[in-house]
């Protein structure tokens, strides 16, 4: 009973003081409604899809008058990973949302995001084939500072929504890099060089979900052949992706695709 009691007078406190400083929409800093949190769904409404055409390859936006199939970037350095796609384009409420989410600890639109993501991804075959999902790991000294890594967060909400396994215990970024927010596309990829490893056999072994043990994940041999999905924030220029993609290539994986919530336009 007095439980109960407890929760109704906490509710109602919270009724009170929502109703004194109703919450704002962090985009366009209009009242929430009700059912709405950190952002309106007017503000969602307004997140720009990638749309056709795209690069066949990152799934970056092109210019119509391009009438080319490659964009400039996988043109010049081909990446090591198949495709990459994204949730939407990196502007507005979705640039936002992910800065939201990986500096100021909204960890709740991981979910919205994740949505986003699936849906990216929903009529492809390619991606419906892939094995299980990897996040970009972030370097220890940068969890402790941040508390999580955003892109596991988005991780394990694609896995819960595409129904595909996923871990932890895969990749690891070996040394720490500066943040890539301000650098050229050069400088970019030299920054990640020789960032990321596969863990060894004994260290994946110690960390198997119930998942991973029904489907024969069982330490990195199990990437030979197989196809994985690279999970990130952002896709800039693609070095980060392209680093990962790399090592996971070279464990064996036969195909390593990419999925960012969201891709920067770089023409």
């Amino acid at each position: 009973m007095k439980k109960t009691l407890f929760s109704l007078f906490r509710q109602w406190g919270k009724d009170f003081v929502n109703f004194l400083f109703p919450a704002e929409c962090s985009v366009c800093h209009n009242f929430l409604k009700e059912g709405e949190k950190i952002i309106c769904e007017k503000c969602w409404n307004l997140v720009r899809k990638v749309e056709a055409p795209w690069c066949s390859i990152c799934g970056r936006p092109l210019k119509k008058e391009e009438e080319r199939e490659i964009c400039l970037l996988c043109e010049e350095l081909p990446p090591l990973f198949t495709q990459a796609r994204a949730g939407g384009i990196f502007e507005g409420t979705l640039a936002e949302a992910v800065h939201l989410l990986k500096y100021k600890r909204r960890i709740s639109l991981a979910k919205r995001l994740a949505e986003m993501m699936a849906k990216s991804i929903s009529a492809s075959p390619l991606y419906r084939a892939a094995d299980f999902l990897v996040s970009v790991p972030l370097h220890p000294s940068r969890i402790r500072e941040r508390g999580y890594n955003q892109s596991d967060l988005l991780t394990e909400q694609l896995s819960s929504l595409l129904g595909i396994g996923w871990s932890k215990k895969i990749l690891y970024r070996k040394k720490a890099t500066a943040s890539q927010t301000k650098l050229k596309v050069e400088e970019r990829r030299e920054n990640v060089k020789g960032a990321f490893a596969v863990y060894p056999v004994r260290n994946s072994l110690r960390c198997l979900s119930s998942w991973q043990i029904s489907n024969g994940v069982k330490d990195k041999e199990s990437l030979v052949g197989k196809k994985v999905i690279l999970v990130d924030d952002v896709m800039t220029t693609g070095a980060t992706i392209n680093a990962c993609a790399e090592v996971l290539r070279e464990s064996g994986a036969k195909e390593v695709l990419a999925l960012t919530a969201a891709v920067a336009c770089t023409n």
